[in-house]
């Protein structure tokens, strides 16, 4: 079943159905989409949690400071206080 679920171009959300949460959690990390929902429906998304697929499903995340994150570019600029010559 999990190789017949990323077996395509499209990777948004994904449900697992079952009553073995264990089961659930080990599937849902290796399924590849976006969004992963365990017994729930597969069209809710979160302003916590990133929103966005994987594959052809999409560019980016949106919800929160996740849609911020993927637009920006970040850069390291480490200061250190000016030496003072005496």
């Amino acid at each position: 079943a999990l190789a017949k679920c990323n077996d395509n171009v499209f990777g948004l959300s994904a449900a697992v159905l079952t009553h073995d949460l264990d089961r659930a959690m080990e599937l849902g990390m290796k399924i590849e989409a976006g969004m992963v929902h365990i017994n729930d429906l597969t069209y809710l998304s979160s302003t916590t949690a990133p929103c966005g697929g994987w594959k052809e499903s999409g560019v980016g995340r949106e919800g929160g400071q996740f849609s911020m994150d993927d637009r920006a570019q970040m850069a390291h600029i480490p200061e250190q206080p000016p030496v003072v010559k005496r």
